[in-house]
């Protein structure tokens, strides 16, 4: 399951990446996360901040990586700081996400 949540964090963070060149809507990079995250935790319902996490974690080190190899700025300011601050909406999605798919679960 670790290896599903990662690809599917890796997914989204393409997404981020390549989708109009980096300037993707933060509102559908979010959706895309909140709907894996629901997957992930009906999928597997056990613990899924454990999923949240590693599907989160992707996205702010994909915006982080491409500001230290010199790749598309879109952000301002434009430092490491202000890209590690990413990971908060993402982390609460994709939580937001887990525990959604988890309770389904547990309903049905």
């Amino acid at each position: 399951m670790p290896v599903l949540s990662t690809v599917a964090g890796l997914a989204v963070a393409g997404f981020d990446h390549w989708a109009d060149k980096g300037e993707s809507s933060p509102g559908a990079v979010l959706l895309l996360l909140f709907l894996a995250s629901v997957c992930l935790g009906v999928i597997t319902p056990v613990r899924p901040w454990r999923w949240a996490v590693c599907a989160a974690i992707w996205l702010p080190a994909a915006v982080i990586a491409t500001h230290a190899f010199g790749a598309g700025d879109h952000f301002q300011p434009n430092t490491f700081a202000a890209r590690a601050l990413v990971l908060v909406p993402a982390l609460a999605t994709a939580m937001l996400g887990a525990y959604a798919g988890a309770g389904v679960r547990r309903l049905l």
